[in-house]
């Protein structure tokens, strides 16, 4: 009698204790998952010519539900991959953004009209298509932004080759196509 008390103990105890543990693991991910940053860029540079102005321009959009980003920081970066004895070296330099700093990017919200978590960065003292010429050449933007409810980073980055320049404007809101202008 005293051994089925004590089997039926240690088992509840194990349990409880392995319930607990798988509890506060999935409720761990869940929280790393929710409150973390959700930017994505575009794949494409849209190529902008007005007024005898070409302009670039490249898109992040903030997919978090809830939260904005904080202290958003954008680097764009010129590299070119040269050869030295064999092995592969990465040259680079930063190409200047006219805002390579964001305070906040907003959460999506469907009741934004202005689209808000969309946000377009420009830069207009480069032309990227003689730079991206070389099939060595390539870009490189990297966003560091922070969580606002978390304080979470993330870091990614968008890697860019000649191909990646199309003429025309990003469409608005969540989507990352291009609208070519009227010719």
């Amino acid at each position: 009698m005293v051994g089925q008390y004590l089997s039926g103990y240690v088992f509840a105890q194990i349990t409880g204790f392995l319930v607990g543990v798988l509890s506060s693991a999935t409720l761990i991910f869940l929280l790393y998952y929710l409150v973390k940053p959700r930017l994505k860029i575009s794949k494409a540079i849209a190529k902008i010519e007005t007024g005898g102005a070409i302009w670039y321009a490249f898109k992040l959009v903030n997919r978090g539900l809830f939260f904005p980003v904080f202290d958003v920081q954008l680097e764009l970066e010129y590299c070119k991959t040269t050869h030295v004895l064999d092995k592969a070296n990465r040259s680079s330099h930063v190409l200047r953004l006219q805002r390579p700093r964001l305070l906040a990017i907003p959460h999506r919200d469907k009741k934004d009209p202005h689209l808000l978590h969309a946000v377009i960065i420009f830069t207009q003292e480069y032309d990227l298509n003689a730079i991206l010429v070389d099939p060595s050449a390539y870009l490189v933007l990297t966003v560091v932004a922070r969580h606002g409810f978390s304080g979470t980073t993330q870091v990614l980055s968008q890697k860019f080759s000649h191909a990646s320049i199309q003429r025309g404007m990003f469409e608005p809101g969540d989507h990352y196509g291009i609208i070519k202008p009227d010719e």
